[in-house]
Order: structure tokens, then sequence, then C-alpha cells
């Protein structure tokens, strides 16, 4: 009653009837088949909006008859539409798919534009070779081309933290976020990072933070961008930076580290571990 105060409404049963009439609820007599209404005069509005919201991609045939078995279904006046609906799912997700936009929404690009000039071309200077630290390697990062990723992703994402620090968490790659602030940890994944690391009592100003991949790889799926895994092609071209930012010779101070997948050097620089949670939202 509370949720429909605003509509004169009636329930009949065989057992009982109840009725608002905006004022009182009236309980009565029960009533047979014979007593319903005609057929109302919005119920033809009302399939064509079932219709139009019925969502082919998401259909699951068991879950919805264990909501509402099909013995009830004779109530419903939708009802009558399932049957059709349900033979026609199919086709009807691959005609959502082919409608659905194929490309990140336009400030993606206004971003990528900002950040990758296209008047600038990286040099051999670029590659970081020579960098004395890791502001030096950041910058030369900041032209990556080592593999394709660069052309879809907004800008290099890079690692952040004390280049002297004893501690290192390295993610998979950036999420959307992360992408979009050219910032690592910064989304979802980056706030239950934190929250780990106040549970710890681990100051993360004190810690780097970085990923083994530098740029975002998502799949265009409608206005979102869908994380998509590196492979290891990807993952290969990226350790010349990973290996930049973990080693002496980069002003880090730090040097061990383990061949293949993500690391997070322990305090000595020795103990290390696999990162697998990763750096995507």
């Amino acid at each position: 009653m509370r949720r429909f105060t605003g509509m004169h409404w009636t329930i009949l049963t065989p057992y009982a009837s109840a009725s608002w009439d905006g004022d009182r609820l009236l309980i009565g007599r029960g009533a047979s088949r014979q007593d319903a209404p005609a057929g109302d005069a919005a119920e033809a509005l009302w399939l064509t909006y079932f219709q139009n919201i019925f969502n082919p991609a998401r259909l699951k045939v068991n879950a919805m008859q264990a909501e509402m078995p099909k013995k009830y279904w004779r109530n419903l006046p939708e009802a009558e539409l399932i049957p059709d609906l349900i033979a026609g799912a199919e086709q009807s997700a691959k005609e959502m798919i082919e409608k659905m936009q194929t490309a990140p929404s336009p400030h993606y690009a206004k971003i990528q534009a900002r950040h990758w000039p296209a008047s600038r071309e990286p040099t051999q200077e670029d590659d970081g070779a020579d960098a004395a630290s890791i502001a030096d390697v950041r910058a030369a990062a900041e032209t990556c081309r080592r593999c394709p990723l660069w052309r879809d992703a907004t800008q290099t994402v890079f690692g952040e933290g004390p280049e002297n620090a004893k501690v290192i968490f390295v993610g998979e790659q950036p999420g959307d976020q992360e992408d979009l602030a050219g910032k690592p940890f910064v989304g979802p994944a980056g706030k239950v990072f934190d929250a780990i690391l106040d549970e710890a009592d681990v100051d993360r100003a004190k810690v780097y933070v970085t990923n083994a991949v530098k740029h975002f790889k998502f799949e265009p799926r409608g206005k979102r961008r869908i994380h998509a895994k590196p492979n290891t092609g990807e993952v290969q071209a990226c350790r010349w930076w990973l290996d930049k930012e973990l080693t002496p010779q980069a002003g880090t101070g730090r040097g061990a580290r383990r061949d293949g997948g993500p690391v997070a050097a322990g305090q000595t620089g020795r103990n290390h571990k696999d990162a697998r949670a990763g750096d995507r939202a």
C-alpha cells in the first residue's frame, strides 16, 4: 500500500480481496475469474515496455523460472511474450553487439592528444639507456614505442615513489583510471591496495609502486574500456623499463629481481613475492 499509494488498485483471490481507493484499504470476500474487470487500457503499453526492457544478453532461463515458476505465468499479462523473447534472445544479443559503440568516448582522444603530441617522435636518446635516475627513466618512457600498446593508451603510466624505497610493489598493468591520471594504483584496485597498506601499518609514501606493463591494454565495450590481459611479448617489451626501475644503475639501490612475472622486492632487496593482484580497475 505504501508503495502504490497514488494508484487505485484491487487484488482478487479465491479467498479474499483487497481494494485501495486512495484513502482507505478495504478487505472483502473472495472472487472468481468472472469477477475480474475487463482488460486494462494500459496493458498494451505495459507489454510494449516489457518487450523493450528485456535484455537478451542477461537472460538466464533457469534463474527466471526459479524466481517465477511457469505455473504462475498464466497470471502475468507479459507471460505470453516470454517464449518468443527467449527464442529470439541469441539473435537479439548479436544485434545489440553489432549496434553498440566500438570506440572509447571522445574525451579519451583529447587526453591522448595532450600527452602524445603528434610532432614529437621518439629518438635514440629517448630509450633511457644512459639514465642516471628514476626521473630520467620516467622522462624517457613518456615516448615509449617498444610495443603497440602506446597507440591506444592515453599515456605512459610509470612507477611512483622514492628512489631509495626499500619495498617495491609491481602490478600487472595500469587500469582505466590510472591511464587517465598517469599515476599507478589510483583506481579501485589502488584503493584496496591502500587499505591493505594501512592495515599493515605501511606508509605508501615510503614504498615504490609500478607495473610490469606501462600502458593500459583494453577492449572497447560500448563507452567503457575493459581491461585486457597483456601478452608475453608486451610484458617482455616493457621489461626494459621495469629493469631500469629495479637496478642500482638507475640510482634506486635496488638490484635483486626474478625473471618472469611481476615481483615485489622486500626490505633487503632480496626477498620478493608475486604481486598478482595487479594495478587494474
